[in-house]
């Protein structure tokens, strides 16, 4: 609705505008506004002007559609058409000073508009970065490979099918779900793309979180080179989190650990060291870049993972400290003929009781 609204308001705003055209040019009714003007045209500038005023008009209604179809470089043709617009408004200023407001409106949303494309840009770049150091696009898992693994891990590598032919070094997953930043708040919800490498080990987040009527908080959660970093921005403008240090870096590498069951071909890389604790448990150890961190997945009777726990370094109330974090796997889908824990729910267990925060669901792979 809100999409439909601005754009509409964009096309009215850009066909108001060609009443300018029409009296400079003569088109249409002669009793057209005619008011005082800023400064004197002559017949050939009042034609110029005409020409202006249609070229601000036909700005606006590209704007419009480009909006429409979710083209977030709308805001260029529309600050062109503030910038045509508003002077042409002050030579006309009789007529039409009232389209002042609406041009003042209209910048306020693109200026929302480039910041949130600035943010998708930079973590586009990112993203870049990551493809550009991925050590090839396959990755062949052996028998022998997996013959130093704990049984319930081999059995959960052999049913998800990663054995014997090439698997993908690079995975993007698009996800969607609720979040909420304290136990009794509210929960927002969210949609997000992140980028996978294997070898080596990385991801890049991006996500727009709907936190209120016309407020969206941008995030993006990065781990690279062992270490991490959490941006999060509401409105694409303003920081309000911009964490990194090895609290992150632990907590970003136990989040890479807790997703690799979407892609299983990266529980045999060689980062993870594995040991057997029962039937229906296994402890991984990862360590790169300096980093390390350990966590216990958790198999159903299916062989599935059915969840991840781990000690993570979390932020509460602006300090970090070591709490059990938990993932637990509420259902499966197939994907590429792989099954796998498409939803789960994340869970601080905290001393004073379990903070439910993150409810997810993932909806493509590629």
């Amino acid at each position: 609705m809100i999409r439909l609204i601005f754009s509409s308001i964009l096309v009215l705003h850009g066909l108001l505008h060609l009443i300018g055209f029409a009296k400079e040019w003569n088109i249409g009714s002669h009793r057209l506004p005619d008011g005082k003007r800023l400064l004197e045209l002559t017949v050939a500038t009042s034609r110029t002007a005409g020409a202006l005023w249609l070229v601000t008009g036909v700005l606006f209604i590209t704007a419009a559609i480009l909006f429409i179809l979710k083209k977030d470089w709308y805001w260029i043709p529309a600050v062109a058409g503030i910038l045509i617009s508003q002077t042409l408004i002050t030579i006309y200023w009789e007529d039409a000073r009232y389209g002042t407001t609406v041009n003042v409106v209209i910048l306020v949303v693109v200026i929302f508009a480039a910041a949130a494309m600035y943010f998708h840009r930079m973590a586009e770049r990112e993203v870049k970065v990551l493809h550009e150091q991925a050590r090839g696009n396959e990755i062949l898992i052996t028998e022998e490979k997996l013959s130093g693994l704990p049984e319930n891990v081999q059995r959960w590598l052999r049913k998800s099918d990663v054995t014997g032919h090439a698997n993908p070094n690079l995975i993007r997953v698009a996800q969607k779900g609720r979040m909420r930043s304290k136990p009794d708040g509210k929960w927002m919800q969210f949609q997000a793309i992140q980028h996978f490498s294997i070898v080596p080990p990385s991801f890049v987040w991006e996500a727009q979180i709907k936190a209120g009527p016309l407020i969206n908080i941008f995030g993006r959660d990065k781990f690279a080179d062992g270490k991490g970093n959490m941006l999060i921005k509401p409105l694409a403008m303003f920081t309000v989190a911009n964490g990194s240090g090895k609290e992150v870096d632990q907590g970003t590498l136990l989040r890479y650990m807790a997703e690799i069951p979407w892609f299983p071909q990266a529980a045999a890389s060689d980062y993870l060291h594995w040991e057997q604790i029962s039937d229906h448990q296994a402890r991984a150890t990862m360590a790169y870049g300096g980093t390390t961190a350990t966590g216990i997945y958790s198999f159903n009777e299916k062989g599935d993972v059915s969840g991840f726990e781990a000690q993570r370094y979390g932020d509460f109330g602006g300090a970090y400290r070591m709490e059990t974090w938990a993932v637990s796997v509420t259902g499966y889908k197939t994907f590429h003929s792989r099954r796998i824990g498409n939803s789960s729910e994340v869970t601080w267990k905290l001393k004073t009781g379990d903070f439910h925060w993150l409810k997810l669901e993932i909806t493509k792979i590629d």
